[in-house]
C-alpha cells in the first residue's frame, strides 16, 4: 500500500491505470482504489440542492 492514508503510489497509479476501465481514471489518478470503492455502499437521503450533487458524485465514482 503506498502513503498513511491508503492512497496508492504514483507507480502504484500507473500500474493501475493499465488495467483499469477508463471511466474510473480520475479516481485513479487521485490515488484512490476503484476496486475498494466499488465495494462500499452509500444512503443519501433527501435529493434536495445537496443531495442530488452528492447522489452524481457517488454514482461517477461507482458507489
Amino acid at each position: 500500500m503506498g502513503l498513511a492514508r491508503g492512497l496508492m503510489s504514483e507507480e502504484e497509479i500507473r500500474a493501475y491505470l493499465r488495467h483499469c476501465p477508463r471511466m474510473f481514471s480520475r479516481i485513479v489518478v487521485s490515488g484512490y482504489r476503484v476496486d475498494e470503492l466499488l465495494k462500499k455502499t452509500a444512503l443519501v437521503c433527501g435529493a434536495g440542492g445537496i443531495g442530488v450533487v452528492v447522489a452524481e458524485i457517488l454514482a461517477r465514482t461507482g458507489i
